[in-house]
């Protein structure tokens, strides 16, 4: 009789810890199905988010701040995105997983590995943009450059233009009070 209690009291952890695994597996699965549909939504969402910011950056009409800052949030936006649909795909993973763990067949390691390649595909899809994202600060840092040395060359140029006018003013009174006279000297050695 007390080897029969052992024996069945045994027996029914076994099975309780059982349905629990089960359980689990089932939520874990339930969860997967949901982060599958929730990273193509994200995908969207994202997508749209970081289309409007590559907006405002092409828009040559915006001033190189905005444009830059524009860039700056896409990238923060790829931070976000790049984050949440790795921990969706993440969960996708280790349902796969906890499957193939229980169950070694053909089908629960094709799943598994589709898990992973989603992963990968994920990371691509991120670098991808990315590149296109540095690609783009690098031009807008460039053409700040580019605005910098033409404001520059435009503010010499008219300091020379102010220079020349003051020149051309001494050049008419030394003119007017004659180049010999003691004012035409000094205004002469003024303009040296």
């Amino acid at each position: 009789v007390e080897g029969t209690k052992e024996i069945t009291s045994s027996i029914t952890a076994y099975a309780k810890s059982t349905v629990q695994a089960a359980r689990a597996t089932v939520d874990l699965n339930k969860q997967a199905e949901v982060a599958a549909v929730i990273n193509q939504g994200l995908i969207e969402k994202y997508d749209r988010q970081a289309e409007q910011q590559r907006q405002i950056r092409d828009d040559e009409t915006k001033t190189i701040k905005e444009r830059i800052d524009a860039n700056n949030k896409l990238g923060e936006i790829l931070d976000e995105q790049s984050e949440k649909m790795l921990e969706n795909v993440d969960l996708q993973i280790k349902a796969a997983q906890l499957e193939f763990d229980k169950n070694q067949n053909q089908e629960n390691l094709i799943a598994l590995l589709d898990a992973q390649n989603e992963r990968e595909g994920v990371l691509a899809q991120i670098e991808g943009f990315r590149s296109e994202q540095l690609i783009n600060r690098i031009s807008l840092e460039r053409e700040a450059g580019e605005q910098k040395v033409e404001q520059l060359e435009k503010e010499i140029e008219l300091e020379e233009q102010k220079r020349q006018a003051v020149n051309d003013t001494l050049d008419a009174v030394i003119d007017a009070a004659g180049a010999e006279t003691k004012i035409g000297k000094a205004l002469f050695i003024a303009k040296q």
